[in-house]
C-alpha cells in the first residue's frame, strides 16, 4: 500500500518517504527564476534528476549551478517560442 515507504512503529508510513523521487527525472519550465527555480532546486535536492527551461540562458545558468550543486543530473534549455 506505501510502495517502498519505510514504516514507523505502530504501522504508519514515514511521511517523507512517501514523496521520494529519486531517480525520477522531473522537468521544471520557467525554471530561470522565483518559484521555477525554487522547485528545480528543491527536486535535486530530495533525488530527482532535473531538466530545467527557461526564457533566456543567463536566467537558467543561474539555477543550473544551483541544482548541479546537488550532485544530480540536469539538463539544461533556453528556447524561444513565438506566435
Amino acid at each position: 500500500m506505501y510502495g517502498s515507504a519505510r514504516i514507523e512503529p505502530g504501522g504508519k508510513p514515514m511521511i517523507l518517504d512517501l514523496f521520494k523521487v529519486t531517480d525520477k527525472v522531473a522537468i521544471v519550465t520557467g525554471a530561470g527564476r522565483g518559484v521555477g527555480a525554487g522547485i528545480a532546486t528543491a527536486l535535486a535536492e530530495v533525488g530527482a534528476d532535473v531538466v530545467v527551461a527557461a526564457r533566456s540562458v543567463d536566467q537558467i545558468e543561474e539555477t543550473a549551478v544551483a541544482v548541479r550543486a546537488t550532485v544530480r543530473s540536469m539538463v539544461s534549455s533556453s528556447s524561444t517560442i513565438s506566435c
